[in-house]
């Protein structure tokens, strides 16, 4: 159980970690002006939900 326990807390830590990286990355770009109209961000959505 304890080995369970471990495995769960260190994968939560590993998402953490990807998700804040994933965050200053899109702040850089943000930074250096690389943004995407409202209609390309709309498309990318509407497409990931289409089957």
């Amino acid at each position: 159980m304890e080995s369970l326990v471990k495995s769960a807390a260190l994968d939560l830590v590993e998402e953490d970690r990807e998700f804040r990286a994933t965050v200053r990355a899109g702040t850089a770009q943000a930074n250096r002006g690389e943004l995407l109209e409202h209609e390309d961000v709309k498309s990318r959505i509407l497409g990931r939900f289409r089957c």
